[in-house]
């Protein structure tokens, strides 16, 4: 059996917003990979995907020319550019996600609080994470 083998790739392009991690999501599935599709900040997709050498590699020549099995709808939005590297795989990631890009700590903002003594009913803290 080959090994495993960990594609971590940087997508640009008009890529957020436009159902591009749903459409990788369900092309890694389709492929047997684990790992996770998530924006970033500055508007690409990292895409990383554990399997084998070939089923990562075919998801990598999807992400660039958008060509796709079974069936899938062709790749929604417009892709610029594909980074990508090659590792061993960890082995720590099970299913294939969507992710939210991560916020930040110093873009949130406390919006209500309501903290009650020792031994009466919970606190409630509702964080708002708009940009700033």
């Amino acid at each position: 059996m080959p090994a495993n083998v960990r594609l971590t790739a940087w997508v640009s392009g008009r890529v957020q917003g436009v159902g591009f991690r749903w459409w990788v999501r369900a092309n890694a599935l389709e492929l047997g990979l684990v790992g996770f599709a998530e924006n970033l900040a500055d508007a690409r997709v990292k895409v990383v995907a554990e399997g084998t050498e070939s089923r990562c590699g075919e998801l990598l020549a999807r992400l660039e020319d958008g060509q796709v099995g079974s069936g899938l709808r062709v790749r929604p939005g417009r892709v610029t550019s594909v980074t990508h590297r090659w590792a061993d795989a960890t082995g720590d990631m099970s299913g294939f996600t969507e992710r939210l890009p991560a916020v930040p700590a110093d873009s949130l903002t406390v919006i209500a609080t309501n903290w009650h003594k020792a031994g009466q009913p919970g606190a409630v803290c509702l964080i708002s994470a708009g940009r700033r």
